[in-house]
């Protein structure tokens, strides 16, 4: 099997990086246990998240950019391999020390149902691999803004410049990037529950740009007295849709599940290459 020695060989390889991390970076003794232990699994993940993107990017350009239905090739099973072992390290590590809520256990199992199938998909490796280059890519922020906290520097400029970083970088990459790569993964002959894993983890992200944008909201509103009445009726809108968690999540799933649907498979819309000399950028 061509999927076991990268999920084989990423789990040893963060199993013993989260003890290097252990041994040789010094933890914030004043917080409760099961945030210390988070504290070390943070810089694990930062670790993750640098080495995914620059392996997919690498794959990337050397590709030529994304090609949603070519065959996959060793490359991107190890490179989507890299990912599923370091989720299941950073599940049983989660686990272990009571560090998982149940939103983070969802998207472990989540995670690793859909880049679990990734890695045996006979077609769209290309696709897969980008998916977790864009999916990555602003997690180095938020994990350092986290480290920040933990640390309570959370008045630092330089845990304001991680916090708008992500934000800004979510947003592009989880909304504006995300959405055109979704529908040509839709419309291309790939696995459908690959698809549907793929638009779980856009609906998620929509619900995490919803808050980032509530958050700006609120502040404009507090700061900015000449659209008052503009910020006001927009946060009261918004607060009101956060109330209303079934409202929010059904216009999620009909976005990130049902246009797809039914603009790729009924309307029967072909992919649409955003492409540069012959360069697939999307």
């Amino acid at each position: 099997m061509d999927q076991a020695p990268p999920v084989a060989a990423s789990f040893i390889f963060y199993s013993i990086c989260n003890l290097v991390c252990y041994k040789a970076i010094k933890g914030p003794r004043y917080v409760p246990e099961k945030e210390y232990r988070d504290y070390f699994g943070m810089h694990v993940s930062i670790v993750h998240s640098v080495l995914a993107v620059i392996a997919t990017f690498a794959i990337y350009i050397y590709e030529g950019g994304i090609h949603y239905n070519q065959p996959t090739n060793l490359l991107h099973i190890w490179v989507v391999g890299h990912s599923v072992g370091y989720f299941i390290h950073d599940m049983i590590y989660g686990e272990y020390y009571q560090i998982n809520d149940m939103a983070m256990r969802v998207h472990h199992i989540g995670a690793l149902i859909t880049t679990g199938l990734m890695t045996f998909a006979p077609i769209g490796g290309s696709a897969c691999a980008f998916g977790i280059f864009f999916t990555e890519i602003s997690n180095p922020c938020i994990l350092k803004r986290n480290i920040l906290r933990i640390k309570k520097l959370m008045h630092t400029s330089a845990y304001n410049f991680y916090e708008t970083a992500f934000g800004i970088v979510f947003i592009i990459a989880r909304v504006v990037v995300a959405t055109w790569y979704l529908y040509n993964l839709w419309s291309s002959v790939g696995w459908l529950a690959i698809k549907l894993g793929s638009s779980a983890v856009y609906g998620v992200s929509l619900f995490w740009v919803f808050i980032i944008l509530l958050k700006i909201v609120k502040r404009l509103n507090a700061t900015d007295t000449r659209l008052d009445y503009v910020f006001a009726t927009i946060l009261d809108g918004m607060i009101w849709l956060k109330k209303n968690l079934a409202v929010l999540i059904g216009l999620f799933v009909l976005w990130a599940v049902g246009l797809p649907y039914l603009v790729c498979y009924v309307m029967e819309r072909p992919i649409i290459y955003l492409a540069v000399n012959n360069f697939n950028i999307l």
